[in-house]
């Protein structure tokens, strides 16, 4: 059974091989729609007939306005209504008809025989009658009026000729003359026989050969003129072959409503507004202007094409087209680039830019997209705030490439990457910054941001990490989450830069790092933080959270400590701390208050002054606020 989809854009026939539709062009059916999940649905063949089937897209699959559930085949019969996001299409069989005929031939209805349909046919010439067609007669002549008059027959010969009119005169032969009076009657001769006079033959009228010159001449130049409309017709119709090169011609010199016109309705309605269009063509993906633009290889008959665009940096892109006839002119119905490494990568690099990451992920070739899933991938550009991304030194023959991040606080991070050609289309493969303290320092702070221990983790030096192990690292955060990280005053070239922690509470310590280049890679080796009566009483709380009542006590002045043992301290803390909350600092006067929620279900808040003990804040006094 033969069957198609028949959509806005075309028909699509359906063969013995399932067809997938989706997004990407790994499909065999693209539909270039936000809604359109990326292996959205499949229409595969099941005996005569064809199944659609829903591959659990995102927005669904609708047959017939009715979504259907992912994974399940459903039997497509003749008319139905297939949509897919903004997309719709009717799935038609050959030889099945949307209208039911009203007359039969040959078949009976309601009891009569069936009859053949009737035939015109050729005249056979000899053995049968073809009854002769007359000149109707003249109608009557209306009251008062001349009747209509035949033209008189030529006399016959031997009678005298009747002429019509004031001087007509009827022939007659003159009569013998009378006898004189009283005389014998002459005797005549035997004459000759008589006979009639003859009688002249009859006038025939001028052939109006003046007229009929005339009526040629006017026929000839019809005709010529017919011809001379019709070459011109011929050669001024729209084919693709003109819509292609109007198309390219208007990009070149940069004016995009002539090229926006060249698009079918269709196309317009997915492209959007003529500005939206412009604004895309503008940009180009950051290649720059175009400089150049050729179109090779139109089948005016399957309404196909191809142009090739060269850009102001140098690179080429290929794109194929169809079309469609509307109303008699034909229009750009899609347009499809030919994957390139080059446009893989601008793609990629304009959608990071635009914080597009399910758009760049899509990039990503399979193996890629294996080791991270795309909200991971997202969350690397989470605290970058980028500001810039530029490709650069592509090569598509060996499928490699250079990208540069810029970051909003001025930084640089470069890239190089590696593709592969999956089933035509160039992918992602790897992307090996390297490696340099600004990209371990941003790393390490949007891993922390994120809560990303273990990852953090590994962006400290060997040294470091024999230091402490990855729990007692990630406990160190514990005491307040973590709501930016800034890296600033980086220096490259001397291993050093400064991250500033701002916690939910509001408050915000420094900590000066440094380091170390091991085996090529750039690795944290330690972190001094600028003491603060933030960070002081940053660490009380999370230490007496943790039951680290050693380290709380390490954050008393030397003056409290003489006052107080740490076992008398100890003492103080028996009741488990659950949560505590550092709030109300004042770095400058020295002051801060800590919220605790203890493990029976009680709480309070103390009130805190510290001093400043060799460049060291130290905790002198904690009172308890009262109700």
């Amino acid at each position: 059974m033969e069957a198609a989809l028949n959509g806005p854009f075309g028909q699509v026939t359906l063969g013995a091989t399932p067809l997938t539709i989706g997004g990407t062009p790994d499909n065999q059916l693209v539909l270039a729609d936000a809604s359109v999940s990326s292996h959205h649905a499949e229409i595969r063949p099941q005996g005569q007939d064809y199944v659609l089937i829903d591959l659990g897209s995102a927005n669904g699959t609708f047959l017939n306005e009715r979504r259907l559930d992912p994974h399940a085949p459903s039997l497509l019969h003749a008319e139905d209504t297939v949509r897919i996001g903004d997309t719709r299409f009717t799935y038609e069989v050959a030889g099945v008809s949307e209208t039911e005929p009203t007359v039969y031939v040959g078949s009976h209805q309601e009891g009569e025989p069936g009859y053949s349909p009737t035939v015109a046919a050729p005249s056979t010439g000899y053995g049968s009658y073809q009854p002769a067609a007359y000149p109707p007669s003249p109608p009557p002549a209306a009251a008062g009026s001349e009747p209509f008059v035949y033209p008189p027959g030529a006399p016959y010969p031997g009678e005298p000729a009747t002429y019509y009119g004031s001087d007509a005169q009827s022939a007659a032969y003159p009569p013998p003359p009378p006898p004189p009076a009283d005389s014998e009657p002459a005797i005549y001769p035997p004459s000759a026989p008589y006979y009639s006079a003859p009688v002249p033959a009859p006038t025939q009228p001028r052939k109006r050969r003046g007229l009929w010159i005339i009526l040629g001449a006017i026929a000839a130049v019809l005709v010529i003129g017919l011809v001379l409309f019709g070459v011109i017709g011929y050669v001024n119709r729209s084919t693709p072959t003109k819509s292609l090169n109007a198309f390219c011609s208007a990009l070149k010199s940069g004016d995009y409503q002539t090229a926006y016109n060249q698009l079918a309705s269709g196309l317009q309605s997915k492209v959007g507004s003529e500005a939206q269009f412009a604004a895309g063509y503008a940009s180009n993906l950051g290649l720059g202007k175009i400089t150049n633009c050729t179109v090779t290889t139109v089948n005016d008959a399957a309404g196909t094409g191809t142009i090739s665009t060269t850009f102001a940096s140098g690179s080429t892109v290929v794109d194929d087209y169809t079309f469609v006839n509307e109303s008699g002119t034909w229009k750009i119905n899609s347009q499809q680039p030919r994957s390139t490494p080059t446009l893989t990568l601008h793609t990629y690099c304009d959608a990071i830019k635009r914080g597009d990451h399910p758009t760049a992920y899509t990039q990503l070739s399979s193996t890629a997209q294996s080791r991270e899933s795309e909200a991971q991938f997202a969350a690397n550009f989470g605290s970058g705030q980028l500001t810039d991304c530029m490709v650069s030194y592509v090569n598509d023959a060996a499928g490699t490439g250079t990208i540069t991040y810029a970051s909003s606080s001025g930084t640089k991070l470069t890239a190089d990457l590696t593709l592969v050609n999956e089933s035509g289309t160039w992918k992602i493969n790897s992307q090996q910054p390297p490696s340099t303290p600004t990209f371990t320092l941003h790393a390490y702070c949007d891993a922390i941001k994120r809560g990303d221990y273990p990852t953090a983790y590994t962006q400290l030096s060997s040294t470091a990490q024999s230091q402490e192990s990855e729990a007692q690292f990630a406990a160190s955060f514990g005491s307040g989450p973590l709501t930016d990280c800034v890296v600033s005053y980086v220096n490259d070239a001397t291993g050093t830069g400064t991250i500033t922690y701002t916690f939910s509470g509001g408050s915000k310590i420094a900590a000066e790092d440094r380091l170390v280049n091991e085996g090529g890679t750039w690795k944290l080796q330690s972190e001094q933080v600028r003491s603060t009566p933030t960070l002081t009483l940053l660490i009380f709380c999370s230490a007496v959270k943790s039951g680290n009542l050693a380290l709380a006590y390490s954050q008393l002045s030397s003056g409290r400590q003489r006052q107080q043992s740490e076992a008398q301290f100890a003492s103080l803390w028996t009741a488990k701390v659950t949560d505590c909350t550092v709030s109300n600092v004042d770095d400058t006067a020295g002051t801060g208050s800590i919220s605790f929620t203890f493990a029976n279900g009680g709480s309070n808040i103390r009130d805190y002054t510290l001093i400043d003990e060799n460049g060291t804040w130290k905790i002198v006094i904690g009172r308890l606020r009262q109700p």
